[in-house]
């Protein structure tokens, strides 16, 4: 069922704005205004609203609003009725968002960043907050995480647009709310086909060209595109069955250059930085996403509501890398100064890496709401979630010696490292690169998720006056298994020297910002000789190779288990100008991690387990006032968790003995509480223009304790013996404050024809936070920022449109953040991503009734990605260049 606030006419949501005297109406009253709702929208001509009680007909005319201005327009209605502060964005009329897939289109509400991987995103950040501490999903119901890192965060990029009709983002607690959401409950609400009532279907089919295709490779470059569907319909006797099928296939094909400087030492007399390393990275990269889903409902009656819901998207990968490691040899600097110096010898790596990666993401959710009576509902949802990671690696590289030819001056005052070698032949000889070794490896990484939840209501619906209640439970039972396989091999002793000569396709590609040419190496020729000569290859064992390999692909393995049992309580108070929703939430979490332990003492591997659990009573309470028609007040103070990561908390160890009898031991903490925040929440929402205008502020502040670093502790025992314990602990605390402006008006009717046809959506945002912790001397040291979060964020998108036609500029501006915090000493080290601003053009045209010609364009202004280091980001780290991309197609809806 939708929200009993709205009617839903041809994709159309409208808002039922109930006045005081028509919320007290009989139903029969309210069926006769809603009657004459669904009268203007039918008929194209102006129509008489039937008199109720004596009241003054209105005359209602037909409003056509398509493209982002009756997405805006949706947007508006669902914020204005929403019980607490949240944003969301809505899908056009023929079911688009403005990006290209899920994780790109959340950047564009306010308070709101997306973590990219290179040209498109991945995960979200909601208020500067990690997204490992959002909780994220579909209808209501938790999706699998892919992280391959350990972590909670969910990779967004496989979820095509198409799969969904809103994404919400709520930023305030309600007890009926999962409590793991210190950032944000981030909801994908899928279509229903009673969301138009009538045969919906639309079709799209696009070809798109991407501008960076240099990088010498064998792939196929061609084109790239995509195709998809979505229908929806309602039938039977008086439309009880609904069906929603939607399809998508989107290949991609682009080539991505990286130089990086990120590697620096510090121990001299000058206490500068000496450059260690330069490196670059080309990259060949095609994906092919193709999924769908299927949605049945059944509405038997009016009381009755029930949907199934199945959905898989999958997402294929196929990327080479080429490497180029320039790196010291020994410790010698001549004439150093502070960012430049002479490196007396150095030697060069030649790598190829190929990492076909799939994930994939499948579901199933069974929804059921059943009206006991116009004020008692009853929901029951079952769901099941699964992820996968899937990453194969080839891996094999040619090595030089360290020898002075190679010597480099380096100069890293200006926006690039620029470096001068000593002999620049030396560099592009074939005969001086020798194999090194090579390594297949294999992750994989597969979650599963069982949940259950039931909700009881009474009297909670939207309009509803008065008291009401709501209760509820939710079982949660998620398991999660790691694995990580790696074998290493060399040339066998007797197989001689194997050069370089025979193993690379040209010599004469020069990347950006990098000083000299490269060799691309030819995989399949070495492929093909590692395969003609394997007893060749081997491994080493006068090094210990075979024990590596064995250590490698036992020691990060893990399985993980959680269980979440929560229940909650709320009650509702409700005037026509006032509303309270107080409550209390209680969550018991139980993990059990199964993992090894390691002793480096003798190589011997014993299997470990642990085992957790604790308890969170989070109360919450949500207000809000209407001080006007058109002005509302909010206000909320809430609690949230943040779950420790599964990699945190797993059973992995890895004891090691000194020579003199010490002990030190790293490990997994499964006692790990979950992060805590109390959160202040206030915001004054205006709306105006008839629902196609909304100004809003919004003020937040965030005071969280128990944050997760490393923690070393030492203790002695009787024989003198000292046992180092390093492990993850609660032990942190920090605090972060935000303003979110935002501005929708959807049209500039001031401006004489035809400028009054333009529109403008625009939102800000200021982060301010610090994080406080002990060091390792016990010195408490406080930072101006946590991770992956910006100090201010920015979305201006203004368009122009039509009847026959739309189009639309969209700016989106990312403050610098950290990806990595240093805690240990040297956050003169800590690397951080530079501010990145990029436009994006989207136009469409009406050739026919329902075709519709589109172009799109993602980063217009070609911007590159680029990472600092050193004191205050003094140092350039590495720049990252995607190119832009193009693209042109056509839509059919009906």
């Amino acid at each position: 069922m939708g929200d009993p606030n709205y009617l839903y006419y041809k994709g159309q949501e409208i808002l039922l704005d109930f006045t005081p005297a028509f919320t007290v109406m009989k139903t029969a009253k309210l069926r006769c205004l809603i009657t004459a709702y669904l009268l203007a929208l039918l008929n194209p001509n102006p129509v008489v609203a039937a008199s109720i009680d004596g009241a003054e007909p209105a005359v209602l005319e037909e409003v056509v609003v398509t493209g982002i201005r009756g997405a805006n327009r949706a947007v508006i209605a669902v914020k204005q009725a929403a019980q607490q502060i949240m944003d969301t964005l809505a899908a056009d009329d023929i079911g688009k968002f403005p990006d290209i897939n899920i994780a790109d289109s959340f950047r564009r509400l306010p308070g709101v960043n997306t973590l990219f991987d290179s040209d498109e995103g991945q995960f979200v950040v909601v208020r500067g907050i990690d997204p490992d501490l959002n909780f994220v999903t579909i209808d209501g119901m938790v999706v699998a995480s892919q992280d391959d890192e350990g972590g909670r965060r969910v990779n967004l990029e496989v979820i095509p647009g198409t799969a969904v009709n809103r994404l919400d983002v709520y930023k305030t607690q309600t007890p009926d709310l999962d409590g793991n959401a210190i950032g944000g409950n981030i909801n994908m609400v899928t279509k229903s086909a009673y969301d138009t009532g009538d045969l919906f279907f639309t079709a799209e089919l696009f070809i798109s060209h991407y501008s960076l295709d240099d990088v010498p490779d064998d792939r196929d470059d061609g084109l790239g595109g995509r195709a998809g569907f979505t229908f929806s319909n309602t039938f039977g006797v008086e439309d009880r069955f609904g069906l929603v099928l939607s399809a998508s296939f989107n290949r991609k094909k682009r080539d991505e250059q990286k130089t990086s400087n990120d590697t620096y030492r510090y121990d001299n007399a000058l206490d500068t930085p000496v450059n260690k390393q330069i490196r670059t990275l080309q990259y060949t990269n095609s994906w092919d996403r193709y999924g769908g889903s299927a949605k049945f409902e059944l509405r038997p009656n009016d009381q009755l509501h029930l949907f199934f819901n199945n959905y898989y998207y999958t997402q294929e990968e196929e990327e080479h890398r080429n490497f180029v490691y320039l790196e010291e040899s020994g410790d010698e600097v001549l004439n150093l100064r502070e960012y430049s110096g002479e490196i007396t010898a150095a030697r060069n790596t030649q790598r190829y890496s190929y990492r076909p990666t799939d994930r994939e993401n499948r579901g199933h959710h069974v929804s059921v709401e059943y009206y006991l009576n116009d004020r008692h509902k009853l929901d029951v949802d079952l769901a099941y979630s699964q992820s996968v990671y899937d990453r194969p690696f080839d891996d094999f590289r040619f090595r030089t010696e360290e020898v002075t030819q190679l010597g480099y001056r380096y100069d890293m005052t200006g926006t690039f490292t620029t470096l001068i070698l000593n002999d620049p032949d030396y560099i592009v000889d074939p005969t001086h690169y020798t194999f090194d070794k090579g390594s297949f490896r294999h992750e994989r990484q597969e979650e599963k998720v069982k949940e259950f939840k039931v909700d009881y209501s009474y009297n909670m619906e939207g309009d509803a006056l008065g008291w009401g209640v709501k209760t509820g439970a939710k079982y949660r039972d998620s398991r999660r298994a790691y694995d990580w396989d790696e074998w290493e091999y060399r040339l066998a002793s007797g197989a001689g020297d194997l050069t370089l000569t025979d193993f690379y396709s040209s010599v004469d590609y020069r990347p950006d910002h990098y000083d000299y040419p490269i060799f691309i190496i030819d995989h399949n020729a070495f492929n093909a000789y590692y395969a003609a000569n394997r007893s060749d290859f081997g491994f080493d064992v006068n090094e210990g190779q075979e024990a590596d390999s064995i250590k490698w692909s036992t020691e990060d393995d893990y399985q993980f288990k959680e269980t979440v049992s929560a229940g909650y309580v709320m009650a509702r108070y409700a005037t026509d100008t006032f509303q309270l929703i107080t409550g209390v939430r209680y969550e018991q979490t139980n993990v059990q991690t199964a993992a090894f332990s390691f002793n480096e003492n003798d190589g011997s591997f014993t299997p470990n387990t642990n085992r957790g659990d604790f308890t969170d009573v989070l109360p919450s309470m949500n207000m809000s006032y209407s001080i006007s028609a058109q002005t509302k007040l909010r206000a909320a103070f809430s609690q949230s968790i943040g779950r420790a990561n599964p990699g945190d908390t797993s059973a992995r160890q890895n004891v090691s003995v000194e020579d003199n009898g010490d002990r030190i031991i790293q490990r997994g903490n499964p006692n790990l509480k979950p992060r805590q925040s109390n959160n202040v929440d206030l915001s004054v929402e205006y709306y105006f223009d008839a629902g196609d205008g909304l100004f809003s502020v919004a003020i937040f502040r965030k005071d969280i304790k128990d944050l997760i670093f490393d923690a070393t502790t030492a203790s002695t025992d009787a024989e003198g013996f000292e046992t180092t314990i390093i492990s993850q602990q609660n032990a942190n605390n920090a605090d972060i404050n935000g303003l979110e402006l935002a501005l929708i008006k959807n049209s500039f009717d001031f401006l004489p024809a035809p400028f009054h046809q333009l529109g403008m959506a625009v939102n800000i945002t200021f982060i301010d936070a610090q994080m406080t912790y002990e060091d390792s001397g016990g010195k408490t040291v406080t930072l101006d920022h946590l991770l992956e979060q910006p100090d201010f964020l920015a979305n201006l998108s203004l368009f122009y449109g039509s009847e026959k036609g739309e189009l639309r500029v969209a700016y989106h501006y990312t403050d610098t953040y950290s990806d990595g915090l240093r805690t240990d000493g040297k956050t003169r080290e800590e690397r951080l991503w530079t501010s990145y601003g990029q436009v994006d053009v989207h136009a469409r045209y009406q050739l026919t009734e329902h075709t519709l010609l589109q172009a799109n364009s993602r980063n217009l202004t070609d911007k590159h990605r680029t990472r600092v280091t050193g004191d205050k980001g003094s140092l350039f780290s590495e720049n990252v260049v995607f190119g832009r991309s193009f693209w042109l197609g056509l839509s059919y809806t009906f």
